[in-house]
This record gives C-alpha cells, structure tokens and sequence, in this order.
C-alpha cells in the first residue's frame, strides 16, 4: 500500500520502492518523521469523510501507532483536532480503555486457549461499550499458504492461518454464544 500523499511527501513512511514499510519493526527502524505521520493520517482520515465513510472511531493497525509515545499523542491530537476519537478514547466507564485494547485482546493468545480466553473476556465485561476485534479466517489451502511479518506466539511466518482460524472457531463456539445471550450482550459490527 502507498501513502495518500505519495512517496516524495512522507518518505520516512515508505520504503525504497515508495511503499509504506511492511512492518511495525521496519517502520520504527525507519524513525518516521511525526509531521509525515500528521499529514498522512489526515491526509487518509479527510479522504474517508470525503467518501461518506462515518467514521465513528480512529484506531492504528497492529498497534503501530503506540509503540512511539509522540505519534501515539499526535495520533490522540490528530483525532480530537478533527472530532474523531481513538478507539480507547471511546464510550463511557469502563469502555475503550487500557484493558479493553490490550487485555482483551485474543490475537496474541495461543490458538488452543482462544475460546476459553474469549468466554473470560465476556464473562468479566462491565456495562459500557466495549471493542473487541479479531482476526477472521477460514481453513483453507489458501489461507494456510498466507504469510504474516512474524505470529504473535513466536511461531513461524506460515502459521498465522492456526491463530486466525481459531480466532473464527471462538467467535462461533456454541458455549461463546451463550455468555453473550445470558450476559446481554448487544453485539455491533461494522
């Protein structure tokens, strides 16, 4: 993917081929320049509402916007300047906040814990609004021949299909689906 604004505009954001870098660690090496990052952000988020996209919230893909506290800020600053809030910015108590992006998380858990990882999350849910995301995948020769910049368990590049698929095993589990239907748990999507 290439930046909005193009490679001669933000070129601490691309690689020599004027993509942008292919992951969080070559971004980081890269030392993104935080006036880059503003107006590509801007640059997409301006772009989004041009297009009737409501966006309701703004959040960064892999975190890649947190492993830097200054384009973390500006990512906040950025969102707040143009009325859009960062996902952990969101709701009212207890939603959105530090535990709701890194705690609830299932992604990094091992693919044979996903469900029973995904049930504790929903069993100790406050009432609030609350942002869970998964990663989503079929088992297929296709998807098992996917490849990812490094699986969250220290496994090798090809087994991202393993945490992907079971991800879609939890979301799907029979005993996930009663917790959510006992619990009152007003499921949204977009």
């Amino acid at each position: 993917v290439r930046p909005l604004l193009g490679a001669d505009k933000v070129p601490s954001l691309v690689d020599e081929f004027g993509y942008f870098h292919q992951s969080n660690e070559a971004s980081q090496k890269a030392k993104p320049d935080p006036e880059q990052v503003r107006a590509e952000l801007k640059a997409q988020i301006n772009l989004a509402k041009k297009l009737k996209v409501k966006i309701k919230y703004l959040d960064y893909h892999m975190s890649a916007l947190t492993q830097d506290p200054v384009l973390h800020q500006l990512a906040k600053d950025l969102g707040r300047e143009l009325g859009v809030p960062m996902s952990e910015d969101t709701g009212g108590p207890g939603s959105l906040g530090e535990y709701a992006i890194w705690e609830n998380i299932i992604y990094p858990t091992p693919p044979e814990e996903k469900t029973a990882h995904l049930k504790r999350i929903l069993e100790g849910l406050k009432p609030g609004t609350w942002l869970l995301y998964f990663h989503l995948m079929v088992d297929t020769p296709e998807a098992r021949a996917m490849a990812e910049g490094g699986s969250p368990d220290g496994g090798t590049l090809s087994d991202v299909w393993r945490h992907r698929s079971a991800e879609l095993a939890a979301v799907t589990d029979p005993g996930v689906k009663k917790v959510v239907k006992d619990r009152g748990i007003e499921l949204l999507g977009y």
